[in-house]
C-alpha cells in the first residue's frame, strides 16, 4: 500500500513539473488588417504572424503611435511573405498595431488569460460589465413582478373550445 501511495505520488509531481505543451496560434496580416484581430491565449503560447499581403506591414505592441510605450515589447517590420512570433508568458491584454496602415484601423489584440488557446476561428469574449438600467417606458407592478396571473373562464372566452377544458 505503502508503494502504491509513493509511486502516486510521483505520478502526481511528475505531471505538475512539466507545464502543458505551449501553443503557437497564426496571425495574418491580410487586406490591411489582422486576421483574427483578436486572440485569447495562455502564458506560454506563442503568436506567429505572417505577411500575407504584397505591401508591407508592422506588428507593434501598443495601442497607436501616440501611445508612449508603442513599440517597448515588440516593433517588427514584416516584408512579404515573413513571420515574426513572439511568446507572451504573462497575464494581460496586449493591443498591436500597425504603423504604417495605422491611420486604417490595422490593429489587433492579445489577451492572454491563463486559459488555454481559443479554439480555431472563436473570437474571445472580453468581459464588459454594463450597467442595466430599467426601462422607463415598461411600468412592472412591484408586487407583481415576474407573477403569473392564473387563467380564468374570463380569460378563455375569446379561446376555442380546446382551451376551455377544465375551467368552470
Amino acid at each position: 500500500m505503502r508503494r502504491a501511495c509513493i509511486t502516486i505520488a510521483l505520478l502526481i509531481a511528475a505531471f505538475l513539473s512539466h507545464p502543458a505543451a505551449a501553443n503557437v496560434i497564426d496571425v495574418f496580416a491580410q487586406e490591411f488588417e489582422f486576421v483574427p484581430a483578436e486572440v485569447g491565449i495562455a502564458p506560454g503560447d506563442s503568436i506567429r504572424w505572417t505577411n500575407v499581403m504584397l505591401a508591407t506591414h508592422t506588428v507593434t505592441n501598443g495601442t497607436g503611435s501616440s501611445d508612449p510605450l508603442a513599440g517597448s515589447i515588440f516593433d517588427v517590420i514584416l516584408v512579404p511573405e515573413d513571420q515574426f512570433a513572439f511568446q507572451f508568458d504573462s497575464l494581460g491584454v496586449y493591443p498591436y498595431f500597425c504603423r504604417p496602415h495605422e491611420q486604417m484601423n490595422m490593429r489587433g489584440t492579445i489577451y492572454v488569460s491563463g486559459f488555454p488557446a481559443a479554439i480555431e476561428d472563436e473570437v474571445p469574449i472580453a468581459p464588459t460589465l454594463l450597467p442595466i438600467a430599467p426601462n422607463p417606458s415598461r411600468r412592472v407592478d412591484p408586487g407583481r413582478a415576474g407573477a403569473r396571473r392564473a387563467r380564468t373562464a374570463r380569460d378563455l372566452r375569446c379561446a376555442g373550445p380546446e382551451s376551455r377544458r377544465g375551467v368552470r
